[in-house]
C-alpha cells in the first residue's frame, strides 16, 4: 500500500497519517509525500559556464543566500531541463536538514516508509508534464496550493521555460499579477 499524502506543518502530516499504521506492525506501509511547507523553497536555476560536476556546488551557494544558512545546515535537491556546452537550466528546492529530518522522525516513529519527498509544485508539475507527455506547443501549469502564492509555470514542447513564484494579497489581484509575470 502506498498512501499519497501532502502536508503544510509536521502537525498537519501527522493528523493525514492513516491511523492503522501505529497499530499493524506486520504490514508494511509506504508514503509518497508532498511537502507544502513555507521553509521549503523551489526556484528555476539557469547557469552559465559550468560543468556538470559544479551544478550541486553552484546551487548550494545560492540556497545558502535563499535560506540564510550556513552551508551544513541546507540541503537540496534538483533537476536539470536543459543543458548545452556550459550552459544549464532546470529547477531546485532547497531546505533547511533539521525540517526533513523532523518530517522523517514522524514517518518512522509512525512506522511508514518514504518512498518520494517532494515540494507540492514539484509534486503538481511531474503530475502536469505525465499527463501531457507527448504534447507539443506550449503549456501553462498554475500551481494555487500554497496560500498567498501561485506557482506558474510554463512549458514549450516539453521544456519548462518558465517558472515564477508569485505572491498576492487579494483574490482580485491574482489576475493581474499573472499577466505581469508572464
Amino acid at each position: 500500500i502506498v498512501y499519497t499524502l501532502q502536508a503544510s506543518s509536521i502537525d498537519e502530516l501527522r493528523a493525514s497519517l492513516p491511523s492503522d499504521a501505529a497499530t499493524s506492525k506486520s504490514a508494511t506501509r509506504f508514503v509518497a509525500l508532498a511537502l507544502n511547507d513555507p521553509q521549503i523553497l523551489v526556484a528555476p536555476f539557469k547557469l552559465d559556464h559550468v560543468e556538470k560536476k559544479e551544478i550541486k556546488e553552484q546551487l548550494m551557494l545560492r540556497a545558502v543566500e535563499l535560506l540564510s544558512l550556513p552551508l551544513d545546515a541546507i540541503g537540496i535537491d534538483y533537476q536539470v531541463f536543459e543543458s548545452e556546452e556550459g550552459k544549464v537550466s532546470g529547477i531546485f528546492a532547497c531546505f533547511p536538514k533539521e525540517i526533513l529530518q523532523e518530517y522523517l522522525a514522524v514517518l518512522d516513529e509512525t512506522k511508514y516508509i518514504p518512498i518520494k519527498i517532494v515540494p507540492t509544485v514539484v509534486a503538481g508539475i511531474d503530475s502536469f508534464l505525465h499527463q501531457f507527455k507527448g504534447q507539443n506547443g506550449r503549456l501553462c501549469l498554475l500551481d494555487f496550493s500554497k496560500g498567498s502564492i501561485i506557482y506558474c509555470a510554463v512549458f514549450s514542447n516539453g521544456q519548462c521555460d518558465f517558472l515564477r513564484e508569485i505572491p498576492y494579497d487579494e483574490a482580485d489581484e491574482i489576475e493581474h499579477e499573472i499577466v505581469q509575470s508572464l
